[in-house]
């Protein structure tokens, strides 16, 4: 698939999701794709100088296992090779949009705003880094009222390094 196809269908098809779990400072979605494929996303609340910002990580579901009555996930968070990015992209964005703008889960709508939305791309990953390059450069189309505001190159995983981008709300309404 050519990438400007790829960025033209990414807010286009979401598959449903519902919430997997949440808490406090996270919350978990999980949705399942035609081929039945697993993938959890992860939007994780961050204080960034007094203004409530949200860090997004997802992946496809590789296994949970039970620890002390608690099950634990492991999601591979690479680029897997299945065949239905664009939507399994647009799925994200649609749950990175609900949650920061509907209060969702309901539980969370005492929360202030969100200003910040936060995610990185891993440096051995280069198609995955120039995919969220260019969901960045257009976060008008993508996240209306946001703007890329930074890209550095950071670690962004233990010993991993990669680049992480920080999308601001600007002043205007969404």
């Amino acid at each position: 698939m050519r990438a400007k196809q790829f960025i033209t269908e990414l807010a286009d098809w979401p598959y449903d999701f519902k919430v997997w779990s949440y808490g406090d400072d996270s919350t978990a979605y999980e949705f399942t794709t035609d081929a039945g494929n697993k993938y959890v996303v992860d939007i994780a609340t961050l204080d960034m100088d007094g203004d409530r910002g949200v860090k997004v990580d997802f992946g496809l579901l590789t296994g949970e296992t039970k620890h002390q009555g608690v099950t634990m996930s492991s999601f591979n968070s690479d680029v897997t090779g299945t065949g239905d990015a664009a939507r399994v992209f647009s799925t994200v964005r649609d749950i990175v949009w609900k949650s920061i703008n509907k209060s969702y889960p309901p539980t969370h709508h005492k929360r202030k705003p969100v200003k910040y939305i936060v995610f990185a791309g891993k440096d051995a990953d280069p198609s995955r880094v120039r995919l969220y390059q260019r969901i960045a450069r257009n976060s008008a189309k993508y996240f209306p009222g946001f703007q890329l505001t930074s890209a550095v190159q950071t670690e962004v995983a233990p010993d991993v390094s990669g680049i992480q981008w920080t999308l601001t709300r600007n002043n205007q309404k969404p």
